[in-house]
């Protein structure tokens, strides 16, 4: 055996080990190739049709959520008190009790009910038996409108989060869209989506964070 060959012999398992040491062989970058692959948890290229089946069921989504939105009249259930706990958030900061004129009994974080006021600030918000009633800075709208529309629109985010969330698990956009038309037809998730409460707020997150654990996997 010669010099040259016993060489060659000799480097051969550590130049093995140092392309498996990182993961895998690199991309001349110095990035093992697999890491570079995790790390690439959005597509590059941009899949039109899967966007096209995306935005049908997102757009039926919002169309069950949206007509109609501001029936039936009157606060319905807990509206009673998130929609005025809402309006003391944008009003004064806190939940406020306008008919006792101090604070209100506070129960559950404030992030759904300020969500709750973005839509109160933009089409108004009234409440006879506590003597409010202000237009909306956008437009003036029925006041139930108002206090349901941050909840359509989280409900209908949240059918495009699922159905996004389908096509990566599944690697199949009929598969994701089927799952996001589901939601956007189940019964629970649609009156949810048309009441100002907290619910709807509270799966939205969950959805969302499930979806970045989703993506980073």
């Amino acid at each position: 055996m010669t010099s040259a060959s016993t060489a060659q012999s000799a480097n051969a398992p550590r130049v093995d080990s140092e392309r498996t040491a990182g993961g895998g062989p690199t991309d001349g970058g110095g990035v093992p190739s697999v890491v570079r692959a995790r790390l690439a948890t959005v597509e590059a290229r941009l899949d039109r049709w899967s966007w096209l089946a995306t935005g049908v069921v997102v757009l039926i989504a919002g169309i069950l959520r949206f007509v109609g939105l501001s029936g039936p009249k009157g606060k319905i259930f807990d509206e009673t008190y998130y929609a005025k706990d809402a309006y003391g958030l944008i009003s004064r900061g806190v939940e406020w009790n306008y008919k006792d004129g101090g604070p209100s009994y506070v129960v559950h974080p404030p992030l759904g009910k300020w969500l709750i006021g973005l839509g109160e600030w933009a089409f108004g918000y009234q409440d006879a038996e506590s003597h409010v009633s202000v237009p909306g800075h956008l437009m003036t709208t029925a006041p139930e409108f108002g206090w349901r529309f941050s909840a359509a629109v989280i409900g209908t985010l949240s059918v495009l989060l699922l159905v996004r969330i389908g096509r990566r698990l599944f690697r199949s956009t009929a598969l994701g869209c089927a799952a996001g038309l589901l939601l956007a037809l189940d019964g629970f998730h649609l009156v949810l989506s048309r009441a100002a409460l907290l619910d709807i707020f509270l799966l939205f997150f969950v959805l969302a964070a499930f979806g970045a654990l989703v993506l980073d996997r």
